[in-house]
């Protein structure tokens, strides 16, 4: 009896310890892959490595359950969770630019992947996602160098006193801007710019220059701490792609506000669903999806070939018709007439 109750204690434990490490690995993947950026480097289907336009951006970026980036064309967002090594989305939106036929293409493709519960696996560097259609879609880490690139910054506090951002003709907001050449910004009363440079989570600035403006004695002041301030900071800290943090060698603080988060993500009014589509299936046993970029027009994607159009609509008594100079869809609910060179052919609508 007392091996019988020995068993039970030890088979307890096993569950225990079970259950604690699959919580530990599910927070793990939530915290591993918190406040990380990484941008796409190679497609492969089947072992094969795919071309990526030139000028191509994807990426994406994970903030505790958030999700969003860029798509190629359009800026992308939701929620995700990671069950099993599975990425599962939920609440997605996108904005609806348009753009050239090749950004469009690769677009779709990443949305169909990002979308189909792709296995995800990463480690410090790299992140891959893959289907099981044998395509791999593999990213590399963003450096803080990167992320920083093209933002623009207010400052919201300085050696621990609150600037109150200001927005009059002869009161300025204090500024920070990086770019690939270096940094810029208005200091409260003059332009200024510089140079910069970011190991890890060390950055230098050097070489401040600024006009020549005079100001009030309270903004002047203000002014030239700021520059002081600037010159000699030695740590950045980027929280939430939201707030930017120098700090100096004595511990001092420059903190910023990202001055494009509302330029860059929609008002939750502004959230649009990813584009809807419908496919179909035809008489001569060819299959297209039609995706519904806008209200006006739609990207007819060949499923047989690969090959995708973009068909602007037109007038019709009935249905919804789409064309281009040598095709023509004309959509009836689940039925479909296709036409090309002048030949139709009937489709209807699959799952």
């Amino acid at each position: 009896m007392k091996k019988v109750f020995i068993l039970i204690g030890i088979f307890m434990i096993f569950v225990f310890n079970c259950f604690a490490l699959s919580t530990y690995t599910k927070k793990r993947n939530v915290d591993t892959l918190n406040e990380t950026s990484w941008e796409l480097s190679k497609i492969q289907q089947n072992d094969k490595t795919l071309s990526i336009p030139k000028g191509t951006n994807i990426t994406i970026n994970f903030s505790k359950d958030r999700i969003n980036g860029h798509s190629a064309i359009n800026i992308y967002f939701g929620n995700y969770k990671i069950q099993n090594n599975i990425l599962i989305l939920s609440n997605v939106g996108t904005t609806e630019m348009a753009g050239s036929q090749e950004l469009m293409d690769i677009e779709r493709k990443f949305f169909d992947i990002l979308q189909s519960s792709p296995k995800i696996s990463y480690d410090k560097e790299t992140l891959t996602l893959s289907n099981n259609k044998g395509e791999i879609w593999t990213f590399k880490a963003l450096s803080l160098e990167k992320k920083i690139q093209n933002t623009n910054w207010q400052l919201v506090n300085m050696a621990g006193k609150d600037i109150k951002v200001q927005d009059t003709k002869n009161e300025k907001s204090i500024t920070l801007s990086f770019n690939k050449n270096g940094i810029n910004g208005n200091g409260g009363i003059n332009n200024y710019f510089g140079s910069y440079k970011i190991i890890d989570d060390n950055i230098s600035i050097e070489g401040i220059g600024a006009t020549e403006m005079a100001g009030a004695d309270n903004l002047m002041r203000i002014e030239r701490e700021y520059f002081a301030l600037l010159e000699s900071v030695k740590k950045i800290k980027l929280v939430n792609k939201k707030t930017l943090v120098l700090t100096t060698d004595k511990g001092e603080t420059l903190t910023f506000s990202n001055a494009e988060i509302v330029k860059q993500y929609p008002v939750i009014n502004d959230i649009r669903k990813p584009v809807a589509s419908q496919k179909f299936r035809c008489s001569n046993k060819r299959e297209f999806t039609v995706y519904y970029v806008t209200n006006n027009t739609i990207q007819l994607v060949d499923e047989t070939s690969n090959v995708s159009f973009l068909l602007d609509q037109v007038v019709s008594a009935s249905g919804s018709r789409y064309k281009d100079e040598n095709i023509e869809i004309h959509i009836k609910g689940k039925e479909a007439i296709f036409t090309q060179n002048g030949k139709d052919v009937s489709c209807r609508t699959v799952k």
